[in-house]
This record gives C-alpha cells, structure tokens and sequence, in this order.
C-alpha cells in the first residue's frame, strides 16, 4: 500500500496535492472544493494571505475554468476566502482550534515512549468524509462526520499524527473544542455511553505528506509507520475510524495476540 492509496482526503491536503478523483459520483467541483477547503484548514496559507489565482488552480488540478469557478463559489460561501476585484483572493478568517493539553497519564498506546506525554489539538471541526473513511464507517459518501487531529509528544519528540473521525449523524458534535480541551477522546466516548470493544487495524510503512512530516519533525522522504484502525461496538457497529501517523523510531507498537 502506497501513501496515496493509505490515506483520506484530508490526508492529500497536507501538501499541497491536486488529487482529483475523476470515476467518482462526486462532481469534480466539489471535490476541488473539498481539497482547496482541506488546503486552507491544513495551514498552507494563514488568514488574510493572497490564495492562489483561478489560473493556478485551473492548471494545477486540470479542471476547467467553470469547476474552479464553482469551487471558488463554495469557497466564498463559508467565508474561507474572500475576493475583491482587482485585488485578487485572500485567505478568510479560519475556524480552527489549537489546543494544547498536558496529561498527567499516558494513553496505552504511548506507555513504552519515553518522556512527558501531550497532546496537541492541531483541529477540530466537521468535514465531508472520503470513500474510504466512509466505506470504514458504513456511511454514504460524502458523509459529515465529526473529526478531531492529535499531535501526540513524548517529551520534546512529536511522535504520532492521528486524526480520528465518528459518524456526525449517530452521534452529534461529538468533539467540540472546549469539550476536547478538557477530556480525552476515551472519557468523552465514556460520558456518552459508547463502549469500544473490538478493535481492527492494519499498519504499514509510507512517506507521509510534507506537511505531516514536518508535524512529526521527519526529514522529506523518511517514511513513517501508518495505521488504520476501527473501533467497533458490542453490536459490530463501527464508532470511529483513525488513521494514524508515527515516527518509527519513537513509537512502540504492543500488542497482545490471543493463540
């Protein structure tokens, strides 16, 4: 498995991807919607900078000039760019969170990570969900599902990306940004009574996106462990799906296998 085909379409806009799905039922306007939105909310330009030219985009993604017209309509409506004749367009005011927690307890997962665990709330938010996130879930694509994306330190090393993603529908607003700041994704899953009993996931080997390597502090084309993993109930219901990237020299992977 490549990193293009391991990850989400949030994942392609963690650089600066032009990955369009062309056989998709969705039309090509809104998927360069979602992937400029992605962009914006993924920190490749700050509020108030100039965005990229219709051209450009045009150029880049291999659209006509109507998609990128369209697209760039869906972008104004939520206010995540503004235009102005003669200027050109900018960067709109963005709806992201950046939330530090320092816990006193580490979460399973990082017992064996040497150092003062934390975790950084790099966003929060609802987002459209890619075919494979929804095929994961069950849900239709296209889906809106609540989505929240942790980086996880051991002490001063950034060790894991994870970005975790629960049906909106099922289960609405589950993750809020004053909710999030305060409780772990697991008591936040405990206080609504959802319960995870089986957990399914795979891992492999990629070169992450450059603005997940950068997270993690790895050098351009230094790969790092990538992990999909669903969570399901008691009724093999799927309750979330994370995908997760870590610094193979950091991160620990323990598992206990049954015979």
């Amino acid at each position: 498995m490549n990193s293009l085909e391991a990850t989400d379409s949030l994942d392609h806009a963690n650089g600066p991807s032009t990955w369009i799905d062309r056989r998709s039922t969705i039309p090509l306007y809104h998927q360069l919607f979602l992937s400029l939105r992605d962009r914006i909310f993924g920190g490749e330009w700050k509020a108030g900078e100039l965005f990229l030219r219709d051209s450009d985009i045009e150029k880049a993604y291999r659209v006509s000039r109507i998609t990128v017209r369209k697209a760039m309509d869906s972008l104004v409506g939520e206010g995540l760019v503004v235009r102005f004749r003669g200027r050109g367009t900018f960067v709109g005011a963005l709806p992201v969170s950046d939330l530090t927690k320092i816990s006193p307890e580490k979460p399973l997962d990082f017992k064996d990570i040497e150092g003062e665990y934390r975790r950084e709330i790099v966003k929060v938010g609802k987002v459209l969900v890619s075919k494979q996130t929804a095929d994961r879930l069950r849900v239709p694509d296209n889906h809106q599902v609540s989505m929240v994306r942790i980086l996880h330190w051991g002490g001063k090393t950034p060790v894991c990306l994870e970005a975790i993603f629960v049906d909106n529908f099922k289960w609405p607003d589950m993750f809020d940004p004053k909710t999030i700041e305060q409780e772990s994704v697991s008591e936040i899953y405990r206080r609504r009574g959802i319960k995870i009993v089986t957990v399914r996931q795979s891992v492999s080997a990629v070169i992450p996106a450059p603005e997940t390597a950068k997270k993690l502090a790895l050098e351009p084309g230094q790969p790092s462990l990538f992990i999909t993993r669903v969570g399901y109930s008691a009724e093999d219901t799927p309750v979330d799906f994370r995908h997760i990237f870590c610094r193979g020299d950091r991160y620990v992977l323990t598992q206990d296998i049954q015979p």
